[in-house]
């Protein structure tokens, strides 16, 4: 095989694919997927930009008021709906913490008729479901560090020499073997 045969990832995915994949690790159901068509998306925006998202304005509507947004319906017009959202002071709200903030803003619409190229990672909240568009490196949850008793160095043929302090402590180790420091 080729190397011109591998998939080259762009920067954005692989970071997309760290993302999720913290996500998952601490059991926070996130998947990759194309938001399905609607008439406009709202753009929101949490701490200056620290995550960016959209969501559909009216499923987040009739979660945060049911009966108002079913007398409205179609004659609650998209700006409206993000003067609501912008008035909450906390309008989102989620089981994990995914994707945490201090202040959460409705920024803009866009077009959703036309759908996305690209798949976005979806995220639901309590109200509506989000797809994420952009994400800063903060938020990009590592995996949880795995503490274990000393071993054998799984990337290679000799000792891991951080655990010969504690293997020492242990008393398990009568003689200690290293190559020469």
């Amino acid at each position: 095989m080729s190397y011109r045969q591998l998939r080259t990832l762009t920067r954005e995915q692989l970071n997309w694919q760290r993302a999720l994949a913290g996500w998952r690790v601490h059991n926070i159901a996130a998947s990759l997927e194309l938001p399905p068509k609607a008439a406009r998306r709202m753009v929101i925006s949490a701490d200056n930009g620290a995550w960016r998202a959209i969501i559909d304005p009216r499923e987040w509507l009739c979660h945060e008021l049911p009966n108002v947004a079913a007398l409205a319906g179609a004659a609650c017009d998209d700006e409206k709906i993000m003067a609501l959202f912008n008035t909450r002071s906390r309008p989102l709200t989620f089981a994990h913490s995914a994707l945490k903030y201090r202040v959460l803003r409705a920024e803009s619409f866009i077009d959703g008729g036309c759908g996305h190229a690209v798949p976005m990672p979806r995220l639901s909240a309590r109200e509506c479901t989000l797809w994420v568009t952009d994400i800063g490196d903060s938020l990009v949850m590592p995996p949880p560090q795995r503490r274990g008793l000393p071993g054998r160095n799984p990337f290679g043929g000799g000792v891991d020499h951080r655990l010969k302090p504690v293997a020492l402590r242990l008393g398990k180790i009568v003689r200690w073997r290293c190559p020469a420091d």
